[in-house]
């Protein structure tokens, strides 16, 4: 229940009116909060019975000129990205790292057996490194791990680290003059000293470096590339020179073979030219016979990439070519099986689109060994290690039992097998908002995450206690993105856009303790990939929209009945709107109010639909009023519908728009936003305590899109600035503050539950005593907290200090007004 709308339930949008008289309807607020909207009808909310006079509750709001203060209450874990190619320690154990996930969410490092002990070394946090990539890990003299990270140090270029069973400690910073953005792995070379690659920085052209770095972080750029994209591991040669691969180079190379001895001599030794391969993307090994082998992720007969052979001398030619058949692209190197065969992986194709292993002889033959499965993992980027009894082990980045790849076993006749899988602890990337349960803790989704990574249903306390309540596991459903709702029986409601039986979304209702249960699997036919949430009318019947299908594969609106039941109240048709994306909205007398991205002039419509299905246009948007109303509507306390417009009006497309509309048509807008303030609105609206409306946007300010605030007169304000990726609304509390979600970032990199804090606390208010003359409240906040007591007779004021006081070691202060004005009195109290 949300105490500042004035709502029956959160889920249906309709104001609280003076005149509505209708018995039942009106859910209790949360105890201890008590309301005396006007002297016409007394609502009795709490325990506590106020008799038929002029005191009222405040509707807490911010006040002008105070910070926004943003606080995050619950992050969520990245998802773990399994990277580089494995390598086996001195123990015969498995050593290699994840991109992301780990405690900070910018990557760990991780020590698996060969029967499925795994076990995080460490985290990066940033300071020692952000995101190694695919390089993977090489054993130091000391037996310590050193490797490579494309971001975080000192200046965020990326780093060089150690680490040991202790965790992981920085062993020198790129400060982009030296080298950026490393994504390969390092050569322990015969001198002892470390050498690798930075995919970016060095010269004038910042086109990257060969770097040599000593074990105690002496760091030295040898040669800056004037070519483009240096890739992958380097090798030495049995002459001590170094050798590597460029992904782009001058005059008609697609890439090359390049020579560079210790001292920095460098020259070009061999280059491709697309028929006989292009873009090589992970260095060469040095095969038995003394020539570098490798692969190339096009060109080619088919542009799938070729196996090559380079000699010494710069002799260059095709081994073998991939196809569609074979698996491609090879974003991996090769691995010398030590059987006269070299072993290698694609990255998608192959049997299940999942990529393959592939095994191919010096002389040409390449053969596939084995099809990835959405069981043993997919999309392998890394190469393949060999280890000592004599199988290969590898990565994959997705896929598998947890849905976020897997650590896998083949041998070389092909038998695979899983040795361990990676899955996000919980869920992960939340897309929808936040609804306030009858129980006062949040209810929500996440898109990604849970046991089959398909998103996940949670509960969470206001101080951050998150529960799992359930997984969805495609079958039942995927990657949730609309609201929830709390229906009259207790549970939640709420869709899917994709899973079910065509994959084209559910229905779907959950308990409060977990049981999830699916009520309408969309086939296409009757609607497919619902984005919004669903809405409840007062006899339990569900109303929703889908984005897509029906006849004209324009999106739906439809009914659900308490008999399960499914009925298309429209079929939109592109003349009366196309792509409902946003969550429907009720008028007084139940009818729908909604809003299209697309159709009518092309700008998208906004629309209403009678319980019966007769839908009318009652806006069509053309640029000059907004385009792309995609973020659905709200009914004010003033009885009018507003939301928000992606872009328009302007040049360029416009940063878009809020606007109003009556329930019979007539329209305005309220404001135009700019890139300042927060641009592309595409989340819906909510109405504050303060009458104000509050709003995301998904671009603009000074980072990654703000949170921002209008008035119905079209003030507008930027409150705070992302710089994290958010597109869901706003969720409003009775304590005045607002509540919200990000799809990504958070401290631990997996999206995160964020808490405004506006300025104002919002004080329980009891009644203690009154007079012909005087009231006296009582108000309980924090110990030893200076407050303000204001007072205004109407509830957007002006606000006046009438008392201040501190707070003794209970937090309550209690305050006799003897002179309260004549008409209704409002009552506030203010932390300051």
């Amino acid at each position: 229940m949300n105490t500042g709308n004035l709502q029956c339930r959160s889920n249906i949008q309709r104001p609280l009116t003076p005149n509505d008289t209708k018995p039942g309807q009106w859910d209790e607020l949360p105890k201890p909060f008590s309301l005396l909207w006007s002297k016409k009808r007394l609502l009795t909310l709490t325990s506590i019975v106020l008799p038929l006079v002029s005191l009222s509750i405040v509707l807490f709001f911010p006040a002008a000129g105070r910070a926004v203060d943003l606080q995050e209450l619950y992050s969520f874990q990245s998802a773990p990205f399994p990277s580089g190619t494995l390598l086996q320690g001195q123990d015969g154990a498995l050593y290699g790292s994840s991109v992301s996930g780990g405690g900070y969410g910018k990557g760990f490092l991780f020590r698996a057996t060969t029967n499925g002990e795994l076990t995080i070394l460490g985290s990066f946090s940033g300071t020692n490194g952000s995101s190694p990539q695919e390089g993977g890990l090489v054993q130091g003299p000391d037996g310590a791990y050193y490797g490579t990270t494309a971001y975080g140090g000192k200046d965020n270029y990326g780093t060089i680290f150690k680490a040991t069973t202790n965790g992981i400690t920085l062993l020198a910073s790129f400060g982009n003059t030296n080298g950026a953005t490393p994504r390969a792995g390092l050569l322990l070379a015969s001198d002892g000293a470390f050498y690798g690659m930075a995919n970016e920085g060095g010269g004038p052209l910042g086109l990257g470096t060969v770097f040599r770095v000593t074990t105690n972080g002496v760091l030295t750029a040898l040669l800056s590339f004037s070519g483009i994209w240096p890739m992958g591991t380097l090798v030495e040669g049995n002459d001590g020179a170094l050798y590597g691969t460029t992904r782009g180079g001058p005059n008609e190379y697609a890439g090359f073979v390049f020579r560079m001895t210790k001292g920095g001599e460098f020259s070009v030794l061999a280059g491709f030219s697309n028929t006989n391969g292009a873009e090589p993307q992970s260095g060469v090994v040095l095969g038995s016979d003394g020539a570098l082998y490798g692969t190339t992720s096009g060109g080619g007969n088919s542009s799938n990439g070729v196996v090559f052979r380079v000699t010494m001398d710069g002799a260059l030619t095709t081994v073998a070519h991939f196809s569609d058949a074979t698996g491609s692209p090879a974003f991996a190197g090769l691995v010398d099986g030590g059987d006269g065969f070299f072993y290698g992986t694609t990255y998608n194709s192959g049997a299940n689109d999942l990529g393959t292993v592939y095994r191919v002889a010096t002389n040409g033959t390449i053969a596939v060994l084995t099809s990835f499965t959405q069981t043993s993992g997919g999309a392998p980027r890394e190469g393949l290690m060999r280890s000592s009894d004599g199988a290969l082990y590898g990565l994959t980045s997705t896929a598998g039992p947890g849905g976020c790849g897997t650590l896998y076993r083949v041998t070389t006749n092909g038998n695979l097998s899983v040795v361990t899988y990676f899955a996000v602890p919980g869920g992960r990337g939340p897309k929808s908002g936040l609804t306030v349960g009858k129980d006062g803790v949040f209810y929500g989704t996440t898109a990604f995450g849970g046991s089959g990574n398909y998103g996940t249903v949670f509960r969470l306390t206001t101080n951050g206690l998150l529960t799992t309540l359930a997984s969805f596991q495609k079958t039942n459903g995927a990657n949730p993105q609309g609201d929830l709702i709390q229906g009259r029986d207790g549970a939640f409601y709420g869709t899917t856009p994709y899973g079910g039986k065509s994959d084209s979304g559910t229905v779907f209702r959950v308990t409060t303790n977990g049981e999830l249960k699916t009520l309408v699997l969309f086939a296409g036919t009757n609607g497919a990939n619902p984005s919004a949430g669903v809405i409840e009318a007062l006899d339990g019947t569900l109303y929703g929209t889908t984005s897509t299908g029906g006849v004209n594969n324009n999106g739906t609106a439809f009914r659900l009945g308490t008999n399960g039941n499914l009925t298309n109240l429209v079929v939109f048709t592109g003349n009366n709107g196309s792509r409902p994306v946003g969550p429907l909205a009720f008028d007084h007398e139940e009818n729908l109010y909604g809003a299209t991205a697309y159709g009518g002039v092309g700008g998208g419509i906004i629309f209403r639909i009678t319980t019966n299905g007769v839908v009318t246009t009652l806006v069509s948007f053309s640029g000059g009023n907004g385009l792309q109303p995609g973020a659905g509507l709200v009914m004010g306390r003033d009885g009018m519908f507003y939301g928000t417009t992606v872009y328009g009006p302007g040049a360029g497309g416009g940063y878009g728009t809020v606007f109003r509309v009556a329930p019979n048509g007539d329209f305005s807008t309220v404001a135009v936003l700019t890139n300042t303030t927060g641009s592309h609105p595409d989340s819906r609206l909510i109405e504050g305590n303060d009458g104000m409306f509050y709003g995301t946007t998904s671009s603009g300010g000074k980072n990654s899109g703000m949170v921002y605030r209008v008035s119905t007169n079209g003030v507008l304000m930027g409150l705070i600035s992302f710089s994290l990726s958010t597109r869901s609304g706003l969720t409003r509390t009775v304590d005045g503050a607002i509540y919200g979600t990000s799809y990504s970032g958070g401290s631990v990199g997996g999206g995160m539950v964020y808490r405004l804090d506006l300025g104002v606390k919002m004080l329980p208010l009891t009644r203690v005593g009154f007079g012909s003359s005087w009231w006296k409240v009582q108000f309980s906040g924090f110990p030893y907290t200076w407050y303000h007591l204001q007072r205004a007779t109407n509830l957007f004021g002006p606000w006046t200090n009438v008392f201040t006081v501190t707070t003794g070691a209970d937090g309550m202060f209690q305050y006799t007004d003897s002179n309260p004005p004549k008409q209704d009195a409002f009552y506030r109290g203010e932390k300051f």
